[in-house]
């Protein structure tokens, strides 16, 4: 699971909702959650608007205790 999949199950969003907000097939979003594709420039933009995170955290994939 991708950091983006981690952080729609932490907060009880569903990818269905992320989809319809974004445009996008829930297809499309199930891809980004099981990191089969990564979502285009503009679509990270929205959704650290939509989740209201900071960039750094929606593409970091480290974990923590895995950076060295």
């Amino acid at each position: 699971m991708t950091k983006l999949g981690e952080i729609l199950k932490q907060r009880g969003i569903k990818q269905k909702h992320i989809a319809k907000k974004l445009e996008v097939s829930e297809a499309t979003v199930s891809h980004w959650v099981q990191g089969k594709n990564m979502p285009k420039a503009k679509y990270i933009l929205k959704l650290t608007l939509l989740l209201n995170l900071p960039i750094e955290e929606l593409i970091n994939e480290n974990k923590k205790g895995d950076e060295k």
